[in-house]
């Protein structure tokens, strides 16, 4: 006996089959879920970040509003010197006033007379703070020696603590700066 022939192989017809379509469009649907979820995360984040900045400045604007009405200024007249001012509701401690006279003279410069600070400026007061006026070489004038000589204030600042306990300078009219140990 013979063996019968195998017939030869012939390849199937292959259709399409409905279940790889099915599992590629659940593959993309899973993808496009995750991207369309990483981005709402991200805008999430972001709005919190942006609130979180705006309430922090917030804070921060709320705790110069007192250390925004401390001033310092030149105070004209006979005495060489400058004025601070605390135009606040509340008083302030501590007050260190710092100023270098500058004169038309070269050779004259002035400080702080006595460089003790003031205890507490009450609110709505405004304190005078003289002058020691002396040459390059140390010598101390008298008043009437430098009242000739007209006064530039060029350097002037004020350090204070507020009512909350927070520690400020402010130099000349710019915005006061938190000094944090």
């Amino acid at each position: 006996m013979q063996p019968t022939p195998t017939p030869p192989p012939t390849t199937p017809t292959t259709a399409p089959d409905p279940t790889t379509a099915v599992e590629v469009l659940s593959v993309i649907g899973i993808w496009f879920g995750g991207i369309v979820t990483a981005v709402a995360v991200g805008v999430a984040l972001w709005i919190s970040h942006r609130d979180w900045a705006r309430a922090d400045a917030e804070r921060r604007d709320q705790e110069k509003a007192q250390a925004r009405l401390v001033e310092i200024a030149p105070r004209g007249g006979s005495l060489a010197g400058v004025a601070v001012y605390n135009h606040s509701k509340e008083p302030v401690f501590d007050v260190v006033p710092e100023f270098i006279l500058h004169y038309d003279d070269p050779d004259l410069r002035g400080h702080p007379a006595d460089g003790e600070p003031l205890p507490m400026l009450d609110a709505g007061e405004d304190r005078f703070c003289g002058a020691t006026v002396r040459r390059h070489n140390g010598e101390l004038l008298g008043s009437q020696e430098y009242r000739s000589s007209p006064v530039r204030y060029e350097e002037m600042s004020v350090t204070f603590t507020d009512a909350a306990g927070r520690r400020w300078r402010r130099r000349g009219r710019t915005k006061p700066v938190r000094i944090t140990d």
